[in-house]
């Protein structure tokens, strides 16, 4: 090392060399000079003596944290290694890895042995490594690091000042001891151009000891706002923090490309019947691309209508989803005849082999039938010639799956440190932003395009019907009203239907039974029960088993402490 300065602190621990430290492995002395320009990274070397006794080894490891927390935002230092030397200044052979916030310098020849003490010289040069605070600048180092498993009889430092800075101009302090103490069991001093640091006492395995220079404002140069905007934004993941702009972008390219309709009309003629050939599930699977439970609800509705069963109230005396009342399916006809996929799998499903089912006998059961009636609703309108190229379920599966998948990855990019925290918080991200475009992604054909339109229309003259409109679809009647309802159901506008028949519709349907009777009669209210009963019978078909299971500166004012500052770290034999 040069100079007499850290000589002469060395004796602040004499006999510190003699000491047994009962260990089997140790340091013998740690030394670090530091370089510090004016402008740009400054340079370190670091001497370490390591004595391996009589231990067969290949070398030691060298970690340098290089991903700190300053406030939100993690804060990275970089750090790149020139060359590790031995005490008469020939080559070592190292390897840098990076591990989570580390850089690794792994020293040593895999396939070779030494023993006894060694010397290890090792060079490398640090950006982003001077603090910067209204009064003063400063270089707050971790010399030798909290991390090693291995005793340090003596560690010193020297830092070798930039031009135009003298050591009368700078205030010192260090630390000593495990990470977070405020001990300073060290020494310092200043003379020219540089200052020195140096332990007054050995250090114990895991204590390290810290530095701090303040220097005069103005010395060292600052970087400009654009500087550290750019710097933070590589502590964020750099590249990887415009990968959510790119899966943004990406999506919404995409979805014009794959998700969107084709031939959309500018504007939606009204329509006076339901589309040709379509059932109320599956209008209500054409509006918004999903086999909703409310699908297979209204088709209980409209096969009541059409005559394939009854509905009947029930007293119960006990609460089914906070009702007081049960319901009883009864089927009508035995036979399937003239039925789609999915109708004839939700009467299987409801009755089996028996004629008549009490709602609340289906809990815990129906929901296995679910999926198969939903994908029959599916294959009903997918393909070559309806309304969706593919299954709207299979597109959204699809593109979820993708989207959870770079979620997923994130998690051992930010546990590797292959991508860092911010990194991982930007892949995530765009993982979300797939997850989020997902319910976008399946597209209608020209075909259920059109239909969708007819519907939009369809629905636009039952939310407004008056007598005009009524009378071109052949006047009102209960007929008309009962034929409608279930598709008024699945478009959220059965209310206004039902007000458009409120003089004309004064008797109950034979398929719909209610507990009260027949005694003041109104289809709104008639309508408020129907929507309530099926309400009920949707929770119970669908209702499950539960499962069970159980910155800142070095100095007092700032809060400086032993393993404080960049730098730092620890290390090992290997």
């Amino acid at each position: 090392m040069k100079g007499r300065g850290v000589a002469l602190l060395l004796l602040l621990g004499a006999g510190v060399l003699c000491a047994d430290t009962g260990s089997a492995e140790r340091i013998r002395r740690f030394e670090t000079e530091l370089f510090v320009q004016a402008d740009g990274p400054f340079r370190v070397v670091e001497r370490i003596v390591y004595d391996f006794e009589v231990a067969q080894r290949r070398g030691i490891y060298r970690d340098i944290p290089v991903r700190y927390e300053r406030g939100v935002l993690d804060y990275q230092i970089s750090l790149d290694v020139e060359r590790v030397t031995d005490a008469s200044g020939a080559e070592r052979p190292f390897r840098v890895e990076r591990r989570g916030g580390d850089v690794r310098i792994r020293i040593g020849d895999p396939d070779r042995r030494v023993t006894g003490v060694q010397e290890y010289r090792i060079e490398y040069t640090v950006g982003r490594g001077l603090l910067f605070f209204e009064q003063h600048d400063e270089l707050y180092w971790n010399v030798t690091g909290t991390g090693w498993r291995v005793p340090i009889g003596a560690a010193a430092a020297r830092v070798f000042l930039p031009t135009g800075v003298g050591s009368e101009q700078v205030r010192l302090v260090c630390y000593t001891g495990p990470f977070g103490s405020r001990a300073s069991e060290c020494g310092s001093e200043a003379a020219g151009d540089s200052v020195a640091f140096a332990t007054s006492r050995p250090l114990a395995a895991g204590e390290g000891l810290s530095i701090a220079v303040a220097m005069p404002k103005g010395v060292l140069r600052e970087p400009t706002p654009w500087e550290r905007l750019r710097a933070r934004l590589g502590d964020w993941g750099g590249i990887w923090l415009l990968a959510p702009v790119v899966a943004l972008a990406g999506m919404w390219r995409t979805w014009r490309v794959r998700g969107r309709d084709r031939g959309a009309r500018d504007a939606i003629p009204v329509r006076y019947e339901p589309p040709e050939g379509l059932t109320p599930a599956e209008v209500g699977v054409v509006v918004d691309e999903s086999a909703d439970l409310e699908d297979i609800t209204a088709t209980i509705l409209d096969l009541a209508v059409r005559g394939w069963l009854v509905i009947e109230e029930i007293e119960s005396t006990r609460f089914l989803f906070f009702s007081d009342k049960d319901y009883l399916l009864k089927r009508t006809r035995p036979d399937m005849e003239g039925l789609r996929s999915h109708e004839k799998k939700l009467l299987l499903g409801l009755f089996g082999g028996v004629d008549s089912v009490l709602v609340s006998t289906l809990r815990e059961k129906f929901y296995t039938e679910l999926p198969g009636i939903r994908n029959a609703l599916y294959d009903t309108l997918s393909g070559s010639d309806g309304h969706f190229p593919t299954s709207p379920e299979k597109v959204k599966g699809g593109w979820r799956a993708l989207g959870i998948g770079i979620v997923v990855l994130a998690v051992p990019g930010a546990v590797t440190g292959f991508l860092g925290i911010p990194g991982a918080v930007a892949v995530a991200l765009s993982g979300a932003i797939v997850l989020a475009f997902a319910g976008a992604m399946p597209r209608r054909t020209r075909k259920g395009r059109r239909a969708y339109e007819e519907i939009l229309g369809f629905r636009e003259f039952v939310a407004r019907a008056d007598a005009d409109r009524l009378e071109r679809m052949g006047g009102r009647s209960a007929e008309a009203f009962e034929r409608v309802l279930p598709f008024a159901v699945v478009l959220g506008v059965a209310d206004a239907w039902a007000d458009a028949f409120a003089d004309i519709y004064t008797r109950p349907p034979d398929w719909y039974r209610s507990s009260g009777g027949v005694v003041d009669f109104h289809p709104r209210h008639f309508v408020s029960d129907v929507g309530r009963g099926l309400g009920t019978i949707g929770r119970s078909l669908s209702s499950q088993p539960s499962s069970s299971g159980s910155g800142s500166s070095g100095f007092s004012g700032g809060g400086g402490f032993s393993g404080g500052g960049f730098g730092g770290g620890g290390g090992g034999s290997w």
